[in-house]
Parts: structure tokens; C-alpha cells; sequence
């Protein structure tokens, strides 16, 4: 498709980190809420095609996102879980990581700009 070619994939890998916590958690609470569906569907119907709707989003999301974050090594995903999926994003990351890793800022960086860059063409291709 023409339109992957102006997708700014690097932007869209961040992106897609910073949405896993929340997909996974709705799958959490989906899988919780799933056992008492004769209760959900009593109390409304509306509640219940939003719930399947987000479990449906969010399953196909860990579908497509896992299997490219399982190809990352150790390192590509402590640093890119310290810069784009806590929740105070990159306040700090660099600091934290050149302690964690025993890694200069500069190599700090040049790893998070390669995994971010392997992760992007992961999931999207060229």
C-alpha cells in the first residue's frame, strides 16, 4: 500500500509503546469481566459491545506488537521501556540507564535510536 511510504514509522513505534501497557490492560480486565457475561449483558448490552470491542482492539494490537518486541534483545527493551513506556516517559531515562547499563550518554542514545529504528522496521516493514 502507497500510503506506508509516508507513514513516519519511528513516531508510530513510539506510539505503539506507549499504548502496550494499556492494551494489555484491557485484556486484563476483559479476561476478568468474560466469566460474568449473563450479569454484563442484564445490566446493558451497550456495555458489553464496548467491552468486545476494546478486547478486540487490544488482542489484535498484542498480536501484531509481541511478536516484534520478542525479537528485541534485553538491552533494545530496557531502553526503550525507560524512554517510551513509563509513565514519566524520558524524564531521567538516560541517567537511569547509564547506571543500569554501565553505558556512557552517547551509547545510551545511539542504543535507543537503533532499537527504536529495528523496532519501527519490525512492525512496519522497509
Amino acid at each position: 500500500m502507497i500510503g506506508w511510504s509516508y507513514l513516519d514509522k519511528r513516531r508510530a513505534a513510539i506510539a505503539a509503546l506507549q499504548d502496550y501497557a494499556a492494551m494489555k490492560k484491557i485484556l486484563a480486565i476483559q479476561g476478568v469481566e468474560e466469566g460474568t457475561g449473563a450479569e454484563m449483558m442484564a445490566r446493558s448490552f451497550d456495555k458489553i459491545d464496548v467491552l468486545q470491542q476494546r478486547y478486540k482492539q487490544a488482542r489484535e494490537f498484542m498480536d501484531w506488537f509481541e511478536p516484534a518486541w520478542c525479537y528485541l534483545d534485553d538491552t533494545e527493551q530496557l531502553v526503550l521501556k525507560e524512554f517510551y513506556m513509563r509513565d514519566s516517559l524520558r524524564s531521567g531515562a538516560t541517567a537511569r540507564l547509564q547506571i543500569k547499563l554501565g553505558y556512557s550518554e552517547r551509547n545510551v542514545d545511539r542504543i535507543r535510536s537503533r532499537s527504536l529504528g529495528k523496532l519501527a522496521k519490525l512492525l512496519y516493514g522497509e
